[in-house]
């Protein structure tokens, strides 16, 4: 029966872990995101200086720098990083000033800690006291509670995230001041130094006109709604931004976006009604004027 690599990794782990090689080849990887970032107290010597003297203090080997100058943490996809990862065996030691030189946010440093715990490597956090380390092949008790920790609050960042990104939303909603491509039917226009949404008069003929036969027959197919205002526009009575015709796409959208069925209700067809005490014909108008 064939070694699965788990149970290969995890032999070679515990013969790392349990024969005298413990601590293994250590690193210190150091990063910074710009020159700026550089001179202003997280520069590479310095983060070099606190990783060796915590090597020093805890009587583990001298370490071996690993520097990433100007990359970014957006992403863990780092030239320097990814030699580091291949060559790092178990029962080796990452150790970084900061979470953030390592990851991004929480939820990356996790990704990065499962991917890890498959090689027995053990990871130390300086600023945020983080040693995840192992007993008996496994993370330790306490390793696993930080993690736990970690865990909470990367759900608690998402969460955060999310609530100000949707209140920023809100408001800018509000304001009128979203800044998206407007819809058909409105514009943008500068008012005391502010982008604000306005209507377009010309655009809104053609939603009244659509809203006006979704509420005479409420199930009124696309494909009909954009033949009617196809013919509308043949006509000359409607204009859409210049084009000879419109697509039924298009008109999805516009229904859609002003949510024109869930107003649906029925009504009398004024095209249809005449006068039975007079001679005289009713005029078809629809909303906004159009006839």
């Amino acid at each position: 029966m064939s070694i699965s690599s788990y149970d290969r990794a995890q032999r070679l782990a515990q013969s790392y872990l349990f024969k005298g090689f413990e601590t293994g080849n250590v690193y210190g990887y150091t990063r910074v995101s710009t020159i700026k970032q550089s001179k202003n107290g997280v520069s590479m010597d310095d983060q070099k200086e606190h990783v060796q003297a915590y090597c020093t203090i805890h009587s583990l080997p001298e370490p071996e720098i690993i520097e990433e100058p100007a990359v970014s943490g957006t992403t863990m996809d780092r030239p320097k990083l990814n030699q580091l990862l291949e060559k790092i065996k178990p029962g080796d030691t990452i150790i970084v000033s900061s979470l953030s030189r390592l990851a991004r946010n929480t939820k990356d440093f996790l990704n990065f800690v499962d991917e890890m715990k498959t090689k027995y490597i053990r990871i130390i956090c300086l600023k945020e006291k983080i040693d995840l380390q192992y007993e008996n092949g496994e993370l330790s008790s306490t390793a696993v509670m930080m993690l736990s920790m970690l865990a909470s609050f990367s759900q608690f960042e998402a969460d955060q995230t999310r609530e100000r990104t949707q209140s920023a939303m809100d408001k800018l909603v509000r304001d009128g001041t979203l800044r998206h491509k407007p819809h058909f039917g409105e514009k943008y226009e500068l008012k005391e130094g502010m982008k604000v949404i306005v209507p377009v008069a010309e655009e809104q003929q053609v939603i009244d006109y659509l809203q006006m036969h979704i509420m005479r027959d409420k199930n009124i197919s696309i494909g009909k709604l954009t033949n009617l205002l196809n013919e509308q526009i043949r006509s000359g009575l409607l204009k859409y931004r210049k084009k000879k015709k419109v697509a039924r796409t298009q008109v999805a959208n516009i229904v859609k976006y002003n949510q024109l069925r869930d107003y649906s209700i029925i009504v009398s067809d004024p095209i249809t009604t005449t006068s039975t005490s007079t001679s005289a014909t009713s005029t078809p108008m629809g909303p906004s004027g159009i006839s």
